[in-house]
């Protein structure tokens, strides 16, 4: 029944009408509940601490702590529950006046070599973060590299004042027959993109595959398989919680929140190679595969990613492209997006008839709030 098709009752507080009330026979449950637009309060029966999460009609959250008050702003269809095993939570609709609310400051630090950090700006407890693996290997007269992992995890612990190891992953280098680096933080990695290797080799395997390179004579060779990147947790979202502080008083326990996979395709291989003359296949990309490479005609690196992780859009993780050495062909070049220059992560290296355009390393961007 939704909220609005009754009339509540009097709850006891003032300004406040009862709604309904929920058993926690766990201390994290969905409650399919429905309703429209206003301020809600949830709260505890053993006054405990916890949090609620109204989904509204377009899927954000809004949340609240137990007892506090949710401002929502859209019809919601479902209320999901952080309490105390055993407690039971109470619904009610509150006349809410106006008053000053407590606004987070989002700050963006970009991490692009390894070493050990600190997030001054950061008040809450948790954080945000983006990886991007490292660009996989070219290899001259041959197949492109692959497209660095490409991962998204939102709220994950990160202890105020707290000293943190990042892993960036770097470009391996052309002809080093080597897929990227992989990028680690908080226990979370993506992985480098696959590699091409040398004279009449198949591509190596990567979250996003190289390109398969041929020698002098006649041959076949297959492009690196794609889809080794797999975005998860440590432990299950469902269950995981820890105490994060907002400012120096609340203390309040937090869901952790799932790692994304970035890329939005399946396997995203690197392409093929048949025929001679020494030319290779494109690397895959974050978003497409690289095309095949026949005689005459190299292979293209697959697309990258264009996303906007709170500093703009860029493209991430474009798979660079084959060439060929006899006759000289530097190909059509990376996928859509690929650039090697400064702020352009995760890209494949780009083969050239004679050499090759180094990719690049990943990066770690670090979403952190200030009170």
């Amino acid at each position: 029944m939704g909220i609005n098709s009754f009339t509540p009752t009097s709850g006891g507080f003032p300004g406040q009408s009862f709604i309904d009330q929920v058993y926690m026979t766990f201390k994290v449950r969905k409650w399919i509940k429905s309703g429209g637009p206003g301020y809600y309060r949830a709260t505890s029966a053993l006054n405990k601490d916890g949090y609620v999460y109204f989904l509204q009609s377009d899927n954000t959250l809004v949340q609240a702590p137990i007892n506090g008050i949710a401002n929502v702003t859209l019809p919601f269809t479902e209320i999901r529950i952080l309490a105390t095993q055993f407690d039971m939570i109470s619904l009610y609709k509150v006349s809410a006046k106006g008053t000053d609310s407590l606004s987070l400051t989002a700050n963006y630090t970009t991490i692009t070599s390894t070493g050990l950090y600190n997030f001054p700006n950061n008040d809450v407890g948790f954080c945000d973060a983006l990886l991007v693996g490292g660009g996989g290997a070219a290899y001259h007269h041959g197949g492109g590299g692959g497209g660095g992992g490409i991962i998204e995890i939102t709220s994950i612990p990160l202890t105020v004042g707290g000293t943190f190891a990042v892993t960036v992953g770097t470009y391996p280098g052309v002809n080093s027959n080597s897929n990227g680096g992989n990028t680690v933080f908080q226990g979370h990695i993506a992985l480098g993109g696959g590699g091409a290797q040398g004279d009449s080799e198949n591509g190596r395997s990567g979250p996003s595959g190289g390109g398969a390179t041929i020698g002098s004579a006649s041959a076949s060779r297959s492009g690196g398989g794609g889809g080794g990147q797999v975005a998860q947790l440590n432990s299950d979202k469902a269950q995981s919680t820890w105490l994060a502080t907002l400012g120096n008083s609340l203390t309040v326990p937090l869901l952790q929140q799932a790692a994304v996979d970035r890329f939005t395709g399946g396997s995203h291989n690197g392409g093929n190679s048949s025929g001679n003359g020494h030319l290779g296949g494109g690397g895959g990309g974050a978003t497409g595969s690289g095309t095949n490479a026949t005689n005459g005609s190299p292979g293209q690196g697959g697309p990258g990613l264009l996303y906007n992780f709170g500093d703009g859009q860029r493209y991430y993780s474009a798979g660079g492209g084959g060439s060929q050495h006899s006759p000289s062909n530097n190909g059509p070049g990376g996928g859509t997006g690929w650039n090697n220059s400064a702020g352009h992560y995760g890209m494949g290296g780009d083969s050239e008839h004679s050499g090759g355009q180094n990719g690049t390393g990943g990066v770690v961007i670090v979403r952190t709030w200030k009170v």
